[in-house]
Formats: structure tokens, C-alpha cells, sequence
């Protein structure tokens, strides 16, 4: 379910900045007369976009990643490793989190210049795809753990054994 909001999200915001990118192209070289706010809406739809989409990567398990190193290891130390920089992703997302609501409150007063819209919008865009990175990278990391649980095996006797 989340990956498809997160589809449709990402598809909404793309065909928003084709539309607007589509108008500018054509109010610019065919009417001879550009808009000023369509290149900035333009460019708010380019942000959510690149956010949710980045949003989408990480719950696929598709975000960019050198695993040369990693698949040279153990299994279980790589496991490990895995989970570690996890936890480093996760405490990367909050700083971007905190430093998102703080950026996002202050501007909140300062207007972008041809929409006269809340700056704040624009920075807004990083507070729910980063939240939910943060449940996604948590899920991820719990998902891993699972799999350094000792697994029981059955013997003949029908006596589990670890």
C-alpha cells in the first residue's frame, strides 16, 4: 500500500513538472512570451518529486549502493554491516528531519519570488518523504534482524534443538 501512494505520488509530481516544463517551452519559443511562474512551480514539482522518489528507491531497495565489498563477505558479517549502516541512514534521516522542521518554521514568513508562495512549501517537501524513509529504513533493519535469529531445527525425536 505505501509503495503505491508512493507510485502515484511520484507519477503525479512528474506529470506536473512535464505539464509546466511543456507550457514554459511553449509560452517561450511559440507566443514569444515566458512565464515566470511556471519555471518556479517547475521547479517545487522537481523537488517533491526527487524526495518521493527517493522515498520510492528505498522502499523497493533499489537507492543507489556499491556492494562489490559487501558481497565478498560472510553472510553473517555482512548482515551485520548491513544493519550497521542502517542505523547510520537512520540517523542521517533524523538530522534531515530536525533540520527539515526548522528550516521549513522559519521560512515560513519569506514568500518565493513569482508565485509568492510560502518559501516554506518548498521545504516542506523534505518532511514527509524523510518520515517515511524513517519507517521504511526501521522496517528494513527489523526485517534484517530476523535474519540473524538462530533458526530451530526439528530431530527425529520431534524435540525442537537450536
Amino acid at each position: 500500500m505505501l509503495e503505491r501512494f508512493l507510485k502515484l505520488t511520484t507519477f503525479l509530481f512528474f506529470g506536473i513538472l512535464v505539464v509546466l516544463i511543456g507550457l514554459q517551452v511553449f509560452l517561450r519559443y511559440v507566443i514569444n512570451n515566458p512565464s515566470v511562474w511556471s519555471e518556479e512551480a517547475a521547479r517545487f514539482s522537481m523537488v517533491y518529486l526527487c524526495f518521493f522518489g527517493a522515498c520510492l528507491a528505498m522502499k523497493r531497495e533499489e537507492s543507489l549502493k556499491v556492494t562489490f565489498f559487501i558481497q565478498k563477505l560472510p553472510t553473517k558479517v555482512s548482515l551485520y554491516l548491513g544493519i550497521v549502516l542502517k542505523v547510520f541512514i537512520l540517523i542521517f534521516l533524523f538530522f534531515v528531519l530536525w533540520f527539515g522542521i526548522n528550516a521549513t518554521w522559519q521560512l515560513r514568513g519569506q514568500l518565493s519570488t513569482a508565485l509568492q508562495w510560502p518559501k516554506s512549501i518548498l521545504y516542506f517537501s523534505l518532511l514527509p518523504p524523510t518520515a517515511l524513509m524513517i519507517i521504511i529504513t526501521v522496517q528494513q533493519v527489523k526485517k534484517e534482524l530476523g535474519k540473524l535469529k538462530p533458526r530451530y531445527k526439528e530431530k527425529d525425536t520431534g524435540e525442537t534443538e537450536p
